[in-house]
């Protein structure tokens, strides 16, 4: 493998045609995207001649592992959404299918790092409130998240988290939300590619924290 040709985004692909009729493709990039569509490709085209350009001396990307002292680490992001069928489906299509692991309860509880201690994500009013992650005048941005207007354009996650929850809960949050889905950079992940449902649910509901605290409470009623 080769690296990439400078200005060509990752993933991208470039076409053209052998002298034998079939497609000749060149994938930049060896991550998860260009990975896949390579595959997709040589799944519509079975004889298209299909080349992926990696830089790095393995493929994968941010996905790796690393194994010490009898422990294997994932490294990268730790799981998908499964909000959708075309992820799940690419599984299957792989054979990973009977490989997946659906998230445990206990992924539920969301920890972060802080001075040294692992400090919960509160998950709840009460946890909120009494939550040492952000201080008065935090909690009080998070609760006027309903008065915020929808956005106009494409916006980052973090961008997202700061105009609706201000700037301390994103430079908390916005990091962690994303490093264990695209192992990303907030500061230029798109919230509208990454996290579609998201933007959707501020568009149709207006406020996320209500939709949140409605949502608690049909469950608890039903």
């Amino acid at each position: 493998m080769t690296g990439a040709t400078a200005g060509t985004p990752p993933g991208g692909a470039m076409t053209g045609t052998a002298t034998s009729g079939h497609p000749r493709v060149a994938v930049v990039g060896a991550g998860i995207t260009g990975l896949t569509a390579a595959f997709e490709v040589l799944s519509a085209r079975p004889g298209a001649e299909v080349t992926v350009l990696e830089a790095e001396p393995v493929a994968g990307g941010k996905i790796a592992r690393h194994r010490a002292d009898g422990y294997t680490v994932d490294l990268g992001p730790n799981g998908f959404l499964d909000n959708g069928t075309d992820t799940r489906t690419l599984a299957e299509a792989l054979g990973l299918g009977p490989r997946l692991r659906p998230a445990a309860d206990a992924a539920r509880d969301r920890f972060l790092l802080r001075g040294g201690r692992l400090l919960p994500l509160p998950l709840g009013a009460a946890a909120f409130a009494a939550s040492p992650l952000l201080g008065p005048a935090a909690k009080a941005r998070v609760l006027a998240e309903p008065l915020v207007g929808r956005a106009r354009g494409e916006e980052t996650v973090h961008a997202f988290l700061a105009r609706r929850f201000g700037h301390r809960t994103a430079a908390l949050l916005a990091a962690p939300l994303v490093h264990g889905v695209t192992s990303g950079d907030p500061w230029t992940t798109s919230l509208d590619a990454a996290f579609p449902r998201v933007r959707a649910l501020e568009r149709d509901r207006g406020s996320l924290l209500l939709a949140a605290l409605r949502g608690r409470l049909l469950r608890a009623a039903g």
